[in-house]
């Protein structure tokens, strides 16, 4: 049977823990919001062992409930006992469990979602949605149009280029990665160069979090076998496929840091990508200091300053509280043999760089054009860095 849901802002999937505090959420923040459950007497229904908190899920509820969410209020009002576990141990791993009246916690949180205000309530069994309800009308993009776009932008021959791209923000791209890195070249020419990031960063040690995916038992078995970096053969990791074909591209240069390599091609390509330290991704002398040195500009083509790496230049030249340096392990080749390489360099942290961005827009002038269905930003680099 089909269901028309109307018009909601969010529909919110199954009601247990998660469903219920993302409608409450949403709810609360002005959304018109609607939450399906198989049966309206299941809503928060929890399993034999009722219990909220433990060793394993007890700092998601706090920060639930430092965030305003339900849990941790609605155990509250419904718990039999409560006690703290792992007292015999250090202060570190103690952690409160409240067990719970199971029937009274499901009927509290029942009444809560039922009260809320913009919270609709439906019963039903979701096998199917139809996505193309939700999803933006994409638009055909063509080298024309690209072209047409970063002439319109500013983008000129002779121009040194820092781009950071997302193919499928555009829509349909006719022609893929290919007619997106023609036209880049073709319209900075002979005289220009253009770079992108062709980070590899899965050659890092695990503990810094690149192989979450992978159970800690495997981690050194991971850093006695993950291949040494190789610039011709080591692919790019959530670069994007532009990047990806672009270190491919015939006359494209690659630098040499195993883990946060850019890509070149151009007047300037081999001057970039040259002398790439393992301790110095993003500071002076690196491929992104070199552009600066060059009045460089940075592109973004449907991404936003999160992915914007002429940012960690300005990170490395700043002098801040928390600023500090991190030991990594990368995977690298040294007199014909692999080697798990130990090296020091500057803590990359990217967390306030839509922030900042959002305050440099809102005090330079930044050119920004459509481009089917995405956004492309154009900025100097120095401006950016100097902000």
């Amino acid at each position: 049977m089909k269901y028309d849901a109307g018009k909601y802002d969010i529909a919110v999937i199954g009601a247990g823990h998660a469903g219920c505090e993302a409608a409450l959420a949403a709810a609360r923040l002005g959304m018109k919001t609607l939450l399906f459950s198989i049966s309206l007497e299941c809503i928060a229904n929890m399993p034999c062992n009722p219990h909220i908190g433990g060793t394993s899920k007890g700092h998601l509820v706090r920060e639930i409930d430092a965030l305003g969410g339900e849990m941790g209020k609605n155990i509250d009002k419904t718990f039999i006992q409560s006690r703290m576990l792992n007292t015999s141990k250090g202060p570190a791993v103690h952690s409160l469990r409240a067990q719970a009246d199971r029937k009274k916690y499901q009927a509290e949180m029942k009444h809560t979602l039922e009260k809320q205000e913009n919270l609709f309530l439906k019963q039903a069994e979701i096998v199917n949605v139809d996505w193309r309800a939700f999803v933006m009308e994409r638009k055909i993009v063509l080298k024309q149009d690209i072209l047409a776009a970063l002439k319109k932008i500013g983008i000129s021959e002779g121009q040194t280029i820092m781009v950071h791209t997302s193919l499928s923000s555009m829509g349909f791209v006719c022609g893929g990665a290919q007619i997106v890195i023609e036209a880049l070249l073709e319209s900075v020419g002979t005289d220009g160069t253009v770079m992108m990031p062709t980070q590899s960063w899965k050659n890092l040690d695990p503990t810094a979090g690149v192989h979450w995916e992978e159970p800690e038992e495997w981690w050194q078995i991971i850093r006695d076998n993950w291949p040494a970096y190789h610039k011709d053969i080591t692919p790019t990791n959530t670069m994007g496929a532009v990047a990806e074909m672009f270190r491919k591209w015939p006359g494209t240069l690659r630098s040499d840091h195993p883990a946060r390599s850019v890509a070149a091609n151009g007047k300037y390509a081999a001057y970039l990508t040259q002398g790439h330290d393992l301790s110095n991704i993003f500071g002076e002398g690196s491929p992104i200091g070199k552009i600066y040195e060059l009045d460089g500009y940075v592109l973004l083509i449907g991404v936003g300053y999160d992915k914007n790496t002429s940012l960690h230049l300005a990170d490395v030249r700043a002098d801040y509280p928390g600023k500090h340096a991190s030991t990594e392990y990368s995977a690298v080749t040294e007199n014909g043999q692999r080697v798990w390489k130990e090296y020091r360099t500057l803590y990359v942290d990217g967390e306030d760089f839509e922030e900042i961005g959002e305050a440099f827009e809102n005090s330079h002038s930044v050119q920004k054009v459509t481009l089917g269905n995405a956004t492309l930003t154009l900025m100097k680099q120095r401006e950016l860095v100097d902000f």
